[in-house]
C-alpha cells in the first residue's frame, strides 16, 4: 500500500525531506549529490529505534534508500567514472611517452624542450582528472553505503516495502560485502522471514568466502 499524506495528520521533517528530495531530483532543481547532502543525510543521521508501527519513519528510510539506489542503477555514475578513467589512463600513457622522449639525448634539444612544455600542461590536466575520478568514486561509495544502510533501517522499522527493500538490501550487501560494514544489531533485529528468498545465497556466502560479510 502506498503511503498517503492523509494517512497521518502529522508529517515528520524526515519524511518531508524525503518527499522534497524526490521532487527536487525529478524536477532537476539540484544535483543528486547536493540533494543527498542537504536533504537526506541530516535527517537520516537522527536514526533511533522507533516502534515498528511508526510507518512514517520506515517510509522515510525507504525513500532515502531508493533515491541513493537510483543513483547507482541509473548508470550515470558509472558512465562518468568510466570516462574519467579512460582519459586519465590515456594521459598517463602520453606522459610516459613524453618522459621517455625527453630523456632520449639522441633527440634534438629544441624538440625535447617542446616536449617538456607539453608534458607540464598534460601533467596538470592529468592531476585534475585524477581528482575528479576520485571524487566520483567516493560519491559512488557514499551512495552504495547509504543505500544499504537505509534499506536496512527501512526493514527494521516497517513492513510496507519488504519485497523491494529486502531484494535491494541483499543484492547491494552481497555485491559490496568486502567493503560495506553494516550494523549487526540492526540486522539481527529484523524478522528472519524477510530473508527467506535470499537464504541460500546468504548461507553460501557465509560458508564459502572469508570477507567482512561473515563478521
Amino acid at each position: 500500500r502506498q503511503m498517503c499524506i492523509r494517512d497521518r495528520p502529522y508529517l515528520s521533517n524526515g519524511l518531508l525531506n524525503a518527499i522534497v528530495a524526490k521532487w527536487s531530483a525529478e524536477s532537476k532543481l539540484d544535483t543528486s549529490e547536493n540533494i543527498i547532502n542537504n536533504y537526506i543525510l541530516p535527517e537520516a543521521s537522527k536514526f533511533q529505534e522507533f516502534a515498528k508501527s511508526d510507518k512514517l519513519d520506515a517510509n522515510m528510510y525507504h525513500m532515502f534508500a531508493a533515491f541513493c539506489d537510483e543513483q547507482l542503477r541509473s548508470g550515470e555514475i558509472e558512465s562518468v567514472i568510466s570516462a574519467y578513467d579512460k582519459t586519465a589512463r590515456q594521459k598517463k600513457k602520453d606522459l610516459m611517452d613524453l618522459d621517455k622522449f625527453m630523456r632520449d639525448e639522441s633527440k634534438p634539444r629544441h624538440d625535447r624542450k617542446d616536449a617538456h612544455r607539453v608534458f607540464k600542461r598534460l601533467e596538470i590536466q592529468y592531476k585534475a582528472e585524477i581528482l575528479e575520478l576520485k571524487k566520483h568514486l567516493k560519491y559512488r561509495e557514499k551512495c552504495t553505503h547509504n543505500a544499504v544502510d537505509f534499506y536496512l533501517k527501512s526493514l527494521v522499522l516497517g513492513d510496507d516495502h519488504d519485497a523491494t527493500d529486502t531484494d535491494r538490501f541483499c543484492a547491494l550487501w552481497l555485491e559490496n560485502s568486502d567493503h560495506i560494514v553494516i550494523d549487526s544489531e540492526l540486522l539481527m533485529s529484523i524478522s528472519s522471514h524477510k530473508f527467506i528468498q535470499w537464504a541460500s545465497q546468504l548461507i553460501s556466502r557465509l560458508f564459502n568466502e572469508n570477507t567482512k560479510f561473515q563478521d
